[in-house]
């Protein structure tokens, strides 16, 4: 009879958080109407800006506990001093699905990159290169890496979000199984193929175990990574 799988390395990917531009230029049911992506910018600047009151909506997508404390420091505060006309306000206590079905889509979502992905796929998605461009955004002030990402998750070029924040992940490893089949141990700065070729080199049937080379934690991790092209 075979014994418990053994695993030998497991995968924790670093998660980017995002601003997603969700309600702009969208119709009843929360999606973005053709032709109004790459004119958003234009309208606003051409419409004019008369200092009216503006709530801006806000939504935490699997973005961690977020509270409206966290709001007050990282977007309020920033926002009400230039523009004192505009309230951010935290939406809680809804799912989703059921403001998306009721038409009432939050301004802006907070996410990771882990479920940026689900909300394109539900067309939640909204190009902000052209409010980039005209609020000439220096993306050479952020980590490359997160701004890679982002760019990631647009087929032609779209940029769906921007970065605020950053976890890193880990590569959790077995000393004893590494040394028991006499595979040298992960490094620093190994890249995926290297990865892969050290986890083949561990996983095999040994004694009725069988050893699995490398966990991802979730097949959602493969989706987002082949979705990426990673």
């Amino acid at each position: 009879m075979r014994r418990k799988k053994a695993m030998t390395m497991l995968l924790s990917l670093s998660f980017l958080g995002a601003f997603a531009l969700a309600g702009c230029g969208q119709g009843a049911q929360g999606v973005e109407q053709p032709g109004t992506g790459a004119s958003k910018a234009e309208a606003v600047k051409s419409e004019g800006y008369n200092n009216e009151p503006v709530t801006l909506t806000f939504y935490s997508h699997n973005a961690g506990v977020l509270t409206d404390a966290d709001l007050e420091e990282l977007v309020t505060k920033p926002v009400k001093a230039k523009y004192p006309n505009i309230t951010p306000k935290l939406v809680t206590g809804t799912k989703l699905d059921a403001l998306i079905a009721s038409g009432d889509v939050p301004d802006v979502i907070l996410t990771s990159n882990y479920y940026l992905l689900d909300l394109l796929q539900l067309g939640l998605g909204s190009d902000l290169n052209d409010f980039i461009k005209q609020e000439k955004m220096d993306f050479s002030k952020f980590e490359p890496e997160t701004i890679n990402v982002m760019k990631g998750f647009g087929d032609k070029g779209e940029f769906f979000g921007i970065p605020y924040a950053m976890n890193y992940g880990m590569l959790l490893y077995n000393k004893d199984i590494f040394d028991k089949f006499g595979v040298p141990y992960p490094k620093d700065g190994m890249n995926w193929s290297q990865v892969l070729e050290l986890a083949r080199k561990v996983t095999r049937m040994d004694q009725g175990t069988q050893y699995i080379g490398l966990d991802l934690q979730s097949p959602t991790l493969l989706t987002l990574l082949t979705a990426l092209g990673w």
